[in-house]
């Protein structure tokens, strides 16, 4: 989608709630990290401008250093939005660094996180509000057909739509950190998002609250549209990276005794069986979508097993 400062002009936001906090209720904040999200900023500010909720809220996009014309969306949107903020957090660049300056500079007691090149959906805020009224820890539901180009919609799937995400080899379920509400003092007392851990930050911080007896509690009302990347060396890149970055948290986290031998010769014969199905996968749109995907993930668990020191995690 094309941006110009002409489109924003005509764009159609509806007036949003806005008062001083009050000290002795739940106040929210919804924390939107933001690097070089020009072409898909727009859709999410109009979507949260729709929202409407019984609690005070703002909106804070924490801008990571963007270089294109993101910041000046933001600040149209301002004269707009009365409760939307904009901050600086380019000192240090990742989502994660964003997302804890952005709950560091927060009004709220509560924190829901989304991400700029996502839409939340109508009703999305009354219903992570609502969840957090009762529960610490909450988490919503993903869709990627909506905003993804169907063939990648159809290859990729959709996590996130039923319940909780799970890898194998870990003790809790974890959600995407564009999807994630808890409360600030929970938030602060585990150290925010891990800003040393540059991909599937939100797995390790999910871990980290959960170690401290705080459930996370799924929230099938509240939905958020997401995109897939559409691209096959941005499938493989995203693909490769989650994967080596998942053998951090496999060595940060793995149980001792781990069988090494076993786990390599399933990650070899997994390569064998993948590289045999290649041939039927590159005849659809869809199959081409999940050959790039499958191969990045290979790729990523053998660089993160050299990296790391510890066995590939497929097969697992």
């Amino acid at each position: 989608m094309q941006v110009s400062r002409r489109n924003l002009e005509r764009s159609d936001t509806s007036s949003c709630r806005i008062s001083d906090p009050p000290l002795d209720a739940m106040r929210i904040s919804v924390v939107v990290p933001n690097f070089n999200s020009a072409e898909t900023i727009t859709e999410q500010l109009q979507a949260l401008a729709r929202q409407q909720c019984d609690h005070w809220w703002e909106v804070i996009v924490a801008d990571n250093g963007s270089t294109d014309i993101s910041r000046d969306v933001v600040r149209i949107y301002q004269s707009r939005m009365p409760q939307l903020r904009l901050i600086d957090a380019s000192d240090r660049r990742g989502a994660s660094h964003a997302r804890n300056a952005g709950a560091q500079a927060a009004l709220g007691n509560a924190l829901i996180f989304t991400d700029a090149d996502d839409m939340v959906a109508p009703g999305w805020l009354a219903a992570m509000a609502r969840a957090l009224e009762d529960h610490v820890f909450v988490a919503c539901r993903y869709d990627f057909a909506r905003l993804s180009p169907a063939r990648v919609a159809k290859g990729r799937g959709n996590s996130q739509a039923n319940g909780l995400q799970h890898l194998a080899f870990l003790p809790f379920g974890y959600a995407g950190g564009g999807s994630l509400g808890i409360r600030r003092d929970t938030h602060v007392s585990v150290g925010g998002f891990d800003e040393n851990i540059k991909f599937c930050e939100d797995i390790d911080y999910c871990l980290r609250v959960q170690q401290q007896g705080v459930s996370l509690t799924f929230v099938p009302d509240a939905l958020v549209y997401c995109r897939h990347p559409s691209t096959f060396r941005a499938i493989y890149k995203q693909a490769r990276n989650w994967a080596q970055f998942e053998e951090l948290l496999f060595k940060k986290y793995q149980k001792p005794g781990v069988n090494e031998l076993w786990r390599w010769k399933a990650y070899c014969l997994e390569c064998v069986v993948y590289a045999a199905r290649i041939p039927r996968l590159l005849s659809t749109p869809e199959g081409r979508v999940l050959c790039a995907w499958r191969i990045g993930r290979q790729m990523g668990f053998l660089r993160g097993s050299l990296k790391y020191g510890v066995p590939p995690i497929t097969g697992c």
